[in-house]
């Protein structure tokens, strides 16, 4: 069809309609260039989901006894009032199980979307939206009676500033914090959690008890990321990008750190923030 006779109006955005779209070869298999149908022959899929248990899983551990700790997002809106993220621990786990073996038990409540989760020296922390925070048990029933706030970092209020995958590292954790964004894709202008004329987003460290420095800056929303030395933080990005603010996406970058100077922590707040 010559493209003489093909037109749209003047200043308007065309969007494909919803739903999945596929483009196939003839070499195309599942997984390349096809969905995927079943599992890779490498692994083995076990449920361990109980009935009626249906936690929106954002970041997860294990302590020292094989338990797996998981973290649930618990909901967004764009007042910052929303508290709904939980600690769980699931036992039995591994091994030759089932959803009926599988255990669970509510540990930690209220907290601003936590998107990470790492445990250290048997303690539990997550990243919530704006601010590390410690799950501190006092009486020995694993339930958290203390929110310690461990640090902040900037946060505007937008629903997009998510602070994901925490790693910790040599005396510190690791941060990703995501680009803000308003309803309807444009980016979030000022940008709370950026310098003056610096990159979206950036990777941000800080002590176990200590004010957050940044690592690293430029990615979109990094949403994830592994530690491989002792100095570098290789985090990726998420696929997409907002109108009118394309970048690149969908790659892996490595990072670098410096040294930063320790600073207390804040004082612990309470369950019920």
């Amino acid at each position: 069809m010559p493209n003489s006779v093909l037109s749209t109006d003047a200043g308007v955005v065309r969007v494909t309609a919803p739903g999945r779209k596929e483009c196939e070869g003839t070499g195309d298999s599942p997984g390349d260039g096809l969905p995927l149908t079943s599992v890779h022959p490498n692994f083995t899929l076990t449920n361990l989901r109980p009935s009626g248990f249906e936690p929106r899983v954002t970041g997860m551990d294990w302590l020292a006894d094989s338990r797996l700790v998981i973290c649930t997002w618990g909901g967004t809106n764009d007042s910052g009032t929303s508290q709904a993220g939980e600690v769980w621990i699931l036992g039995n786990t591994g091994g030759n199980t089932s959803p009926g073996a599988v255990t669970t038990k509510r540990i930690g409540s209220n907290l601003k979307e936590p998107m990470g989760l790492k445990i250290v020296d048997g303690v539990v922390y997550v990243s919530e939206k704006m601010r590390l925070t410690r799950l501190v048990d006092t009486n020995g029933d694993e339930v958290a009676d203390q929110y310690q706030q461990v640090a902040t970092w900037p946060y505007g209020g937008t629903f997009h500033e998510f602070a994901f995958g925490l790693l910790y590292a040599d005396g510190y954790f690791y941060i990703n914090l995501s680009v803000g964004i308003d309803y309807g894709g444009a980016t979030t202008n000022p940008r709370s959690r950026s310098p003056t004329a610096a990159p979206p987003s950036k990777s941000t460290r800080t002590p176990a008890r200590g004010r957050t420095s940044p690592a690293a800056c430029g990615p979109r929303t990094a949403s994830g990321g592994a530690r491989r030395t002792a100095s570098s933080s290789p985090t990726t990005r998420a696929a997409g990008c907002p109108p009118r603010n394309w970048c690149t996406s969908s790659r892996a970058v490595s990072s670098t750190t410096t040294s930063t100077r320790p600073a207390r922590s804040r004082a612990p707040r309470s369950p019920n923030p």
